[in-house]
């Protein structure tokens, strides 16, 4: 009895070994017209030839395609979560061929979600931001906060900056305690 088993599922195993095969030589073709029609910017044709794509046989390089279809038709909610699952599949795979894939699918999920790095302000605005900047943080430390405000808020209105909010937010919070604080 247990050699019968044996022997029927080798035979099934053997027999599902061409459809394996023909479901990888099928996600291959799939995947190339899909990217083929993503070039050609059919982004909704696209999308369809590399979901089936994966669907024969998962990869993070179709995963990738597909958020960047998702990306391009302005589904930017479902493309960032696609380029998450593409960065997790291929960490997954733990296979050097997919570094590449990562990396791009980081890249594009960090710019789609605005965290990708702008390049530093320069010109005369960010000149006057650091100038002013500086100048009321020196008047903060000297506890100036009324003319402080004056300086940081001038600061932020030519290059806005996470500093100089965090400077005007003291200075009221201090001017607002050094109001309320009666004198001793």
């Amino acid at each position: 009895m247990r050699l019968r088993a044996v022997l029927l599922a080798a035979a099934l195993a053997v027999s599902a070994a061409p459809s394996v095969a023909f479901a990888e030589g099928d996600a291959a073709a799939r995947f190339a017209a899909g990217q083929k029609l993503y070039e050609d910017k059919s982004f909704e044709q696209a999308l369809v030839e590399l979901r089936a794509s994966y669907a024969a046989a998962p990869s993070p390089n179709s995963r990738l395609y597909i958020a960047r279809c998702l990306r391009d038709l302005g589904r930017g909610y479902e493309a960032q979560a696609e380029y998450a699952r593409v960065i997790v599949e291929a960490a997954d795979r733990l296979d050097a061929r997919y570094d590449a894939t990562a990396k791009a699918a980081a890249e594009e999920h960090a710019a789609l979600s605005g965290q990708a790095k702008a390049p530093p302000p320069s010109g005369p605005a960010a000149t006057e931001a650091e100038r002013r900047f500086t100048a009321g943080q020196k008047l903060y430390e000297d506890r100036s906060f009324d003319q402080a405000l004056v300086e940081l808020r001038a600061s932020h209105a030519a290059v806005p900056s996470p500093n100089s909010r965090l400077y005007v937010a003291r200075a009221l919070r201090d001017l607002r305690d050094s109001v309320l604080t009666p004198a001793r």
